[in-house]
């Protein structure tokens, strides 16, 4: 199957990322689909892809009525075209973001944070758990989101290095630690290999939200994500790893090159 990457031409306003992910994606001979779309989350939004198909969930991320440009109307006429695109598409009412679905190159592991819970209150949790496995085609493994993360992205916790391999941040603050140990716990008794990756998320500038939206005008929230590379993405025989010019980028880009020996890495 041919490998095709979905970027919002949103990005430009963030140029450092927009021109280098373009152009490394298009050396590299992997296919670019431009969406116009003023949310820059494609990840989150965009339809699911499991071993037979594709599954498009409902899109009501955090904080979705309260930025204009998080919203998007999936029965207009462009988003329609777009959607045609993917082969055997379902659809479901079940309210699940991209960034909290991370599967496995086989697509038959699905890691979700127990946000999905929250969000789709109608549904029982061991009935929700069921339905989301139907639909992704997978066996669904439940985590605790990270606490205090309001958004509970799976994303940004765990990465499959194989179908038993899996990344898993390494935390360093004491609550987190326990954090850590208790995901840690929950990878293992279902038979995966965890193995740790770099997390800086300590060394986050410290500012008001003020001050922040101040900086960041654009952002859609107070979420600079700061030292958290883990999100990184993989496509084919290339990793595009987000650094943060800390003198921990290192660190992240030699566990990158340890774990993906076979793959071209870029930093961004």
């Amino acid at each position: 199957m041919k490998e095709v990457v979905y970027i919002a031409n949103a990005l430009k306003r963030y140029p450092l990322v927009y021109h280098p992910l373009i152009i490394n994606l298009k050396v590299n001979g992997i296919e670019v689909e431009i969406l116009d779309t003023l949310n820059i989350w494609t990840r989150d939004y965009m339809p699911i892809q499991t071993r037979n198909g594709f599954v498009k969930f409902q899109y009501k991320t955090l904080k979705y009525e309260q930025y204009s440009q998080l919203r998007i109307d999936f029965e207009s006429p462009y988003w329609v075209s777009v959607l045609k695109k993917f082969n055997s598409l379902k659809y479901s009412n079940i309210i699940l973001d991209g960034g909290n679905c991370q599967m496995d190159f086989d697509k038959e592991i699905a890691i979700i944070t127990d946000i999905v819970f929250e969000m789709n209150p109608e549904y029982k949790e061991e009935e929700l758990v069921t339905e989301l496995s139907r639909l992704l085609e997978a066996k669904v493994i439940v985590i605790p989101r990270e606490p205090e993360d309001e958004l509970g992205h799976a994303d940004g916790i765990v990465k499959f290095m194989s179908k038993y391999n899996i990344l898993l941040n390494e935390y360093t603050d004491k609550l987190m630690v326990k954090y850590n140990k208790k995901v840690k716990e929950i990878l293992q008794s279902n038979e995966l290999v965890v193995i740790g990756f770099p997390n800086y998320g300590h060394l986050m500038p410290r500012m008001t939200k003020d001050e922040f939206r101040k900086k960041y005008v654009d952002a859609d929230d107070f979420n600079p994500a700061w030292g958290y590379a883990i999100n990184f993405l993989k496509v084919e025989k290339m990793a595009l790893v987000p650094i943060f010019n800390i003198k921990q980028d290192r660190a992240i880009v030699d566990t990158v090159k340890k774990y993906y020996p076979d793959c071209s890495l870029v930093t961004i």
